[in-house]
């Protein structure tokens, strides 16, 4: 993943980061990157590398990226444990989200640590959390803001760790917000001065288009989607189930799920990832 970053001029363009839960989402989101010519980030929630499938969902994700004609790769998301990592390692996940976010600062700093340790010997990158993103990155649920990154923390914690990249809070909650959000530029901007870090952000569904663009100019590169994803998954699955269950027909069922999901991601990429 740290190539891709380095691949996006600060200030002008964003990796965008898809969480895909499913095979419908993976080649909904490639196909509309694709089409883009646009790098991906295929994320893999925790829970759902946690689940029954897991293991078989991140490495089909995996063999997508490799297959894809732009080029991508895989995180598994927001993970505070070293033995997931490894075995999402060992399956061919090429980045880590070592989320430390619920520890004290100094337990934080020894996971990431830790976390990139274990990731070099697999020629992996590690993004790091400094500061609480709240809310919940599988269903929205509405949330607050949580505790603010604090940019006199950024730079040392980022030396100690050797984290790759950075997902700051700034007023960014994962979900859906409870108020119209408020997100603190001039932290972003004295965050960005005291660390040459990649600076990401999460949460970014809810967040106006305006927000997005004017993050990427303020120096994000990478900005993680969930919810818009999953919303029109839902929909759609609610308004084709009917049409398509006269014959049980799955294949139609499923093209219907791929086109509406690639037709929000594409949507996304042309609106949302560029300065």
């Amino acid at each position: 993943m740290d190539d891709l970053l380095r691949q996006c001029p600060t200030g002008t363009l964003a990796l965008p980061a898809f969480t895909c839960y499913n095979l419908e989402q993976a080649v909904a989101v490639i196909q509309a990157a694709e089409s883009a010519d646009r790098a991906l980030c295929l994320l893999l929630a925790e829970k759902a590398f946690r689940g029954r499938a897991g293991e078989m969902l991140a490495a089909t994700l995996v063999t997508l990226a490799d297959r894809a004609h732009v080029p991508t790769c895989v995180q598994l998301d927001h993970v505070a444990d070293l033995e997931t990592m490894h075995k999402a390692l060992d399956i061919g996940v090429t980045a880590l989200m070592a989320d430390g976010s619920k520890l004290t600062l100094q337990a934080n700093t020894e996971l990431v640590a830790q976390a990139v340790t274990l990731a070099e010997r697999y020629d992996a990158s590690v993004e790091a959390e400094l500061g609480r993103i709240e809310g919940d990155e599988d269903q929205a649920t509405g949330s607050m803001a949580g505790t603010m990154t604090n940019p006199a923390q950024a730079a040392s914690f980022v030396k100690q760790t050797g984290a790759h990249a950075l997902a700051i809070a700034i007023g960014n909650v994962h979900g859906t917000y409870t108020s119209p959000p408020i997100l603190d530029w001039q932290r972003l901007d004295d965050i960005r001065a005291t660390t040459s870090t990649h600076i990401t952000l999460h949460g970014a569904s809810g967040l106006k288009e305006g927000d997005l663009k004017k993050a990427i100019t303020h120096g994000v590169v990478k900005i993680n989607i969930n919810t818009e994803l999953r919303r029109t998954f839902f929909e759609t699955l609610t308004t084709a189930t009917p049409v398509h269950a006269k014959g049980w027909n799955l294949l139609e069922l499923s093209h219907s799920l791929t086109t509406a999901v690639r037709e929000t991601a594409a949507d996304l990429l042309s609106e949302a990832f560029s300065g």
